[in-house]
């Protein structure tokens, strides 16, 4: 028996927290995070620090990710080989 949970059947978040953490975001902003985000979840959390599955992740044009991802970027732990959303990861640890 997996004593795994199932993390693609839930996802938790706190809508006064992602308000205060998304409210200067623009839509096309907003929505690549929400993605990512979730792919987090799904993932254990963790995403690859690789910009083009990034972009493809979070359903942006390839042209616009660059902008994007300046947005965004400040509300992700950045590695050199992975990134994480902490609140996202906390839930999932929690």
């Amino acid at each position: 028996m997996n004593d795994t949970p199932d993390v693609s059947l839930f996802v938790s978040y706190h809508a006064g927290d992602r308000m205060r953490e998304t409210s200067d975001l623009s839509p096309a902003e907003y929505g690549s995070h929400v993605r990512l985000t979730e792919a987090a979840w799904q993932r254990g959390g963790y995403l690859p620090a690789e910009p083009a599955r990034l972009c493809r992740l979070a359903g942006a044009a390839p042209a616009d990710w660059p902008a994007i991802w300046a947005a965004i970027a400040p509300l992700w732990v950045v590695t050199a080989e992975q990134i994480h959303h902490a609140p996202t990861l906390a839930e999932l640890l929690a």
